[in-house]
């Protein structure tokens, strides 16, 4: 059940129609994949990209990868700034693997 099919059974809606498109109803896949407005929107990003044959489970699967990507980065960032700290009030030196063996110590995926 997509949102707004929810917000109807609650009462809350009239049209569960995607307001984007007004086309077809607001069902999972449909806001990010098949309808035409997202496809342009897609297309037009920086990426390029044209959903033509993805599927939900390959979206669930793409959305697992940029997550895991965005907190890699994010893992190496707070490593770096750990080791930066250490280097300089503790006057430690590191090698670039210290910093990528604790990064990789802090993902959780």
């Amino acid at each position: 059940m997509g949102c707004l099919a929810k917000l109807k059974s609650l009462k809350e809606l009239e049209d569960t129609t995607y307001p984007f498109c007004n086309n077809m109803d607001e069902i999972l896949e449909h806001p990010f994949i098949s309808c035409s407005f997202s496809r342009a929107m897609w297309f037009g990003s920086s990426f390029g990209f044209m959903p033509d044959h993805i599927s939900l489970i390959n979206l669930d699967r793409l959305l697992r990868l940029v997550i895991a990507f965005f907190l890699e980065i994010l893992a190496t960032l707070w490593s770096s700034w750990i080791h930066r700290n250490k280097t300089l009030f503790s006057g430690k030196t590191f090698i670039p693997t210290d910093i990528i063996s604790v990064a990789q110590g802090f993902q959780v995926y």
